[in-house]
């Protein structure tokens, strides 16, 4: 008896694992011109993603060469957010730096000998430090134009990012 049962229900799928193929072969044929279209937009947009990255960088290391305070000079470094593969700019002032690691040596003090904070929050030294380190972008852009060019690359590389971006969302 299980023997008919399963020689009957193996029937009845064998139309429907057809026609599944079926489906397939013609949902393949349908879009077979679309995906190289999404893959060329899609590698464009890589493309474009890597340039505006690069340039940021080249802008900071810029920034840098002229840049004569501890305090304002910018680390990036690249990374992988959790949970994708997508590489991000990562970048960071001295005195960033410096709040952070202030806050986790009190947060460290605070549960090894149940002190209490001493310190300035680190978003409100960043905050106080923040204005100065524009003030200084805009000292080193006047003085030296390769630095405002620069600034003005990233800052074209990165809309066209924007835009393509759109426009693939847009048609996807």
């Amino acid at each position: 008896m299980s023997i008919r049962i399963a020689s009957i229900a193996f029937a009845l799928s064998m139309p429907l694992s057809a026609m599944a193929q079926q489906n397939v072969a013609s949902r393949e044929l349908e879009l077979q011109g679309q995906p190289e279209e999404i893959m060329i937009m899609g590698e464009r947009v890589q493309k474009l993603r890597t340039q505006m990255m690069e340039a940021e960088i080249q802008t900071y290391d810029l920034f840098n060469k002229f840049n004569d305070d501890k305090r304002y000079q910018v680390n990036c470094s690249i990374r992988s957010p959790t949970g994708t593969h997508f590489n991000k700019v990562v970048c960071d002032t001295g005195f960033e730096r410096e709040a952070m690691q202030e806050h986790a040596r009190d947060y460290a003090d605070n549960l090894a000998f149940g002190t209490t904070p001493s310190s300035i929050p680190a978003e409100a030294r960043i905050a106080a430090q923040q204005e100065g380190f524009r003030s200084k972008m805009r000292q080193i852009a006047k003085q030296h134009p390769e630095f405002l060019r620069a600034v003005i690359q990233y800052t074209r590389k990165q809309k066209e990012f924007e835009e393509a971006t759109t426009t693939w969302k847009q048609q996807n």
